[in-house]
């Protein structure tokens, strides 16, 4: 009963903040036994301390909520289960997060809502071509596009196309690659969802554009989604497109331009607790002081991002900064 009263008495004071102070009323709801309303605070708070940059903690308060949820709340469930999900990509913990994409498929089927379902498969496929695995992406986009198309919802099957668009690229079919994301941003609309959508496909456009050779266009793509990012104010995916820039700024010799871009990538992950997306910035920084001649500095850097890769086992980004350190060793003889 104390309980109960002071977490009504936490809402109603002045004081109280949205989701910054739902996890401690959800801790009061939990022990006066109203598991209902704690995880509804947890999921919350969860969510706040996601914008916030506090992944570690909005896992926590999530595994809390999916404690507490019933069963049978399979709506709530696939909500909690889809934010955990996109922790564990972030922290690169990758056999985690293939359990996860999997609970959150049987949520989704528990639910039979084809959206939820061809999100579950979408999320799926998106990460095996985050680890490398082209092949096993394939698979899983038939299921994804089947359950999007049956839903008719057309930002569901924007993501398909997206995905599809970078199995082509993966596979070196460019030109399929870019066809296929002309007909994806044409799905997307113009609310914030839509625009959301469509700055995900320009990322992955430019990305097609710049292994293409066509850098000019590539740098179009990757600005007009940051501008999206900036504008629907979405630090982490502001991070990605600033570091694609750099990436093009070093294609075009353009070093300087490509660190400051870096720089400015790193800080948000760093901000963010993004350790996947600080060693991808950290091998890039150290490419482009190794291009501009000061191998020493450059070295440094590298060595800080291999380290980085090793613990979260990141192989895509540990080969490219195994080929930047092979590089760097020609440079100085």
């Amino acid at each position: 009963e104390l309980h109960q009263r002071a977490a009504s008495n936490l809402l109603s004071s002045p004081a109280y903040r949205t989701g910054q102070d739902d996890a401690i009323v959800a801790r009061h709801f939990e022990l006066a036994g109203d598991h209902d309303e704690a995880s509804a605070r947890y999921l919350r708070a969860a969510a706040h301390a996601v914008d916030v940059g506090g992944n570690a903690e909005a896992f926590r308060l999530l595994s809390r909520a999916l404690k507490l949820l019933s069963p049978e709340d399979h709506e709530r469930r696939f909500v909690a289960r889809r934010q955990r999900e996109e922790i564990l990509r972030r922290l690169a913990r990758r056999p985690a997060q293939l359990r996860e994409i999997h609970h959150l498929r049987r949520e989704a089927e528990a639910l039979s809502d084809p959206t939820k379902l061809a999100m579950a498969h979408a999320r799926l496929a998106q990460f095996y071509i985050d680890m490398g695995r082209p092949e096993s992406a394939v698979e899983a986009i038939p299921a994804a596009l089947s359950n999007a198309e049956k839903a008719g919802d057309h930002l569901a099957q924007a993501e398909v196309k997206r995905l599809q668009a970078s199995v082509a690229r993966l596979a070196g079919q460019h030109d399929e690659a870019v066809r296929i994301s002309e007909d994806a941003l044409s799905l997307c609309g113009e609310d914030r969802e839509g625009l959301l959508q469509r700055a995900l496909i320009l990322n992955n456009l430019g990305t097609t554009l710049w292994n293409m050779g066509r850098l000019q266009k590539a740098s179009e793509a990757y600005a007009e989604g940051l501008v999206i990012y900036r504008m629907l104010k979405l630090p982490r995916q502001e991070a990605q497109l600033l570091n694609n820039m750099g990436i093009v700024f070093s294609a075009l010799g353009e070093y300087e331009e490509a660190l400051a871009h870096f720089k400015s990538s790193l800080k948000l992950d760093q901000k963010l607790g993004d350790r996947a997306g600080i060693a991808l910035k950290l091998g890039n920084i150290g490419q482009s002081y190794c291009d501009l001649g000061d191998l020493a500095r450059g070295r440094r850097y590298l060595d800080k991002a291999l380290k980085l890769t090793e613990q979260t086992e990141d192989r895509t980004t540990r080969i490219d900064v195994l080929i930047s350190l092979g590089q760097c060793f020609i440079a100085a003889g």
